[in-house]
């Protein structure tokens, strides 16, 4: 039973910091993009795959 929440635990890990550096990603490809007309659009799409996970 210990490795199997042991498993659960490095699973959720890896979920936590690979959705934190997804959405450093993004933001930082909005900055550098410096185009605003693009940033509702991105934003829009941020939201939609943020709670569909």
């Amino acid at each position: 039973m210990y490795d199997f929440w042991l498993f659960v635990h490095v699973l959720m890990a890896i979920v936590w910091v690979g959705g934190a550096l997804n959405l450093q990603i993004i933001g930082t490809r909005l900055q550098l993009a410096n185009d605003p007309c693009r940033w509702p659009n991105s934003l829009d799409k941020l939201n939609g795959s943020v709670l569909a996970s």
